[in-house]
């Protein structure tokens, strides 16, 4: 939410946003209902998916997103993306913060509290692997909590932007694989940048793929064949012109 306020009132000129934050504003939905709908976020690119994440550790007691009733968890900072999608998912699950203490914490601070004891789960929607999921997995046995049943299919039913994903067993030496679901992760430029500007910068990208590849795994995700999978938004025509030049 924060990014895409940044690029609507002049404060950014590109910015890192998921499709359902995006969907929101372009809809004036959930946060961004007080303030009314944003007239135009065109996309750069479609850059990978984001895994829906919920972690926790063995011995906790939570196999299912039913089972945090009751118990302390980290949903993400206020109005971050990772808070939208816990909203959201809670929500399908016929449950809301009420059923549990909600607490609003960074991917860091949440997993020094799972640590500690303090927090028993923590949404995470990122890439994979996530780093501070990563670091908890080096002192704890780390379980992912399958996202599935009737709240899958409500989730799948009612929002676009939501994709079928699994996290492996490998990536967080879990005992099993967990099925989740994804959403992709967007580059969006501000509707006052130029053709000329966005088309620089996606030729900045794509013509030095390999070194955005190198930088985390996820970012091997991003292909110049994917990048016009947008779905929730229109391609900046900046970003359409390079495209077009290059084929894809």
């Amino acid at each position: 939410m924060e990014n895409i306020t940044l690029l609507t009132e002049g404060g950014a000129e590109v910015a890192f946003a998921m499709a359902d934050a995006t969907t929101q504003a372009l809809e004036g939905a959930g946060p961004f209902e007080e303030n009314g709908a944003v007239d135009s976020l065109p996309a750069i690119a479609s850059l990978y998916d984001q895994y829906l994440q919920l972690i926790t550790v063995e011995g906790s007691g939570i196999e299912s997103v039913e089972d945090l009733a009751g118990k302390r968890v980290s949903v993400g900072d206020i109005n971050s993306g990772v808070e939208l999608n816990a909203r959201t998912v809670v929500d399908a699950y016929g449950m809301s913060y009420d059923d549990f203490t909600a607490d609003y914490l960074s991917y860091a601070e949440a997993i020094d509290q799972m640590k500690n004891g303090q927090v028993q789960a923590a949404f995470v929607t990122s890439g994979l692997p996530n780093s501070a999921v990563t670091d908890l997995s080096t002192t704890e046995d780390v379980v992912v909590v399958p996202i599935t049943g009737e709240g899958r299919e409500t989730l799948l039913n009612d929002y676009d932007y939501f994709g079928e994903g699994e996290v492996p067993a490998d990536v967080y030496d879990t005992a099993e694989a967990a099925e989740t679901l994804t959403i992709p992760n967007l580059l969006l430029a501000s509707p006052e940048l130029s053709e000329d500007a966005v088309y620089d910068i996606t030729k900045a990208i794509f013509d030095n793929i390999d070194q955005v590849h190198a930088t985390h795994n996820a970012a091997k995700d991003i292909t110049l064949e994917n990048a016009t999978d947008v779905t929730v938004t229109d391609i900046h025509p900046g970003a359409q012109r390079y495209y077009d030049e290059a084929g894809s």
